[in-house]
């Protein structure tokens, strides 16, 4: 779909150290607004921008980003809000040497080298309301009104048509794939919506296990397919469930969040899931997942809903809110620890609140 052109942004790209924490080291400029930007490895980042364009960048050199292909352009997946079209997806992703794009009623695959990119095969997305991409780099999925349809795409030059699984309105809600699961939120973005978990079939027809009626509209799985978390209905709670077993998933626990959740994200280790609103961060210990237990409530200084990831070695949250991004220990411990070492003297709790934003005061520096 033609979308309105945005503004030039900029990409910031930086270097995060356990114990000095980010410092900037280099920019990307693109021509429009900033929609989506995906490490491909420790080199290599792809971003996309308003205009529906992918592009490769070398970034072994980070204060110098070098351009590299350009893939073809993509038709983000939009619904109509009454005050503009929301992008439901961008309709690009990415696994290690694979990527896809959506568009001109096909799934494209691109084979990819670094920096570098030259086309494979196609896959058919005849709806410009389908939903399609990869799940991993041998392995994508078309969610389209009637269902799902499946593909083996270990040769991406000869994708391989694997199975179908039916489910009305497949390309009507929030659809999240991790590995070889898929859950979707479908009749989003109604209040109460039904989440279902699918895995790519081992036959020629596949089937979808509901979990529950009575879901919001977002969804997250663990890197690992261990967790999936989704909002309640009522947009203050978040169900955790077990799904390693995709075919028997075990409903674990309930937690209840500041009001108005906007998403959640699990680190790598299964050890910890954040969940974020416009009132602010929380950030929860899932070592007992029958129990998860808040270690810190984190709000924010402006008017809008912040974005939050993991570092990849889980140390850090990432919490960007539009202006700014802020990088949270997640071991409160440690961020004590440090944050004496700073000071050298005892804090005040006032000092530790404008420190920490959020974590209670722990007297523990030595005066």
């Amino acid at each position: 779909m033609k979308l309105h052109p945005g503004s030039p942004s900029r990409v910031g790209l930086w270097t995060i150290d356990d114990t000095a924490g980010a410092r900037p080291v280099g920019t990307i400029d693109l021509p429009d607004t900033l929609q989506q930007v995906t490490f491909v490895n420790a080199i290599t980042l792809l971003t996309v921008d308003h205009s529906g364009r992918p592009q490769l960048w070398n970034i072994s050199d980070p204060s110098h980003p070098i351009a590299g292909t350009a893939l073809t352009t993509a038709d983000f997946t939009t619904y109509p809000t009454g005050l503009g079209d929301f992008i439901i997806s961008t309709a690009v992703t990415v696994d290690k040497d694979l990527a896809t794009v959506q568009g001109g009623g096909k799934l494209q695959l691109w084979r990819v080298n670094g920096s570098s990119a030259t086309e494979a095969g196609s896959l058919p997305a005849p709806d410009p309301a389908d939903v399609a991409g990869l799940l991993n780099n041998h392995q994508a999925v078309v969610a389209a009104k009637d269902g799902f349809t499946w593909w083996d795409v270990t040769d991406p030059d000869h994708p391989v048509h694997v199975a179908d699984t039916p489910l009305g309105g497949g390309n009507k809600g929030n659809v999240h794939g991790s590995g070889s699961v898929v859950a979707a939120v479908l009749g989003f973005p109604a209040v109460k919506n039904t989440l279902f978990l699918l895995k790519f079939p081992d036959s020629k027809s596949g089937t979808a296990v509901q979990l529950t009626d009575n879901a919001g509209g977002e969804v997250a799985l663990s890197d690992d397919q261990h967790f999936l978390a989704s909002d309640g209905s009522g947009a203050n709670t978040v169900n955790l469930w077990d799904v390693r077993d995709p075919a028997h998933p075990r409903a674990t626990a309930a937690v209840t969040t500041k009001p108005g959740v906007q998403g959640m994200a699990f680190n790598a280790g299964d050890t910890l899931m954040a969940t974020w609103s416009a009132a602010g961060v929380q950030l929860w210990s899932l070592r007992d997942s029958s129990s998860p237990a808040l270690i810190v409530s984190i709000p924010t200084s402006y008017s809008g809903t912040p974005i939050t990831t993991f570092t990849p070695n889980s140390a850090w949250l990432a919490v960007d809110t539009s202006s700014s991004i802020r990088f949270i220990d997640t071991n409160p411990n440690a961020l004590a620890t440090r944050l004496c070492s700073y000071t050298g003297k005892a804090m005040t709790p006032q000092q530790w609140a404008h420190a920490t934003q959020g974590l209670p005061y722990q007297p523990v520096c030595n005066a």
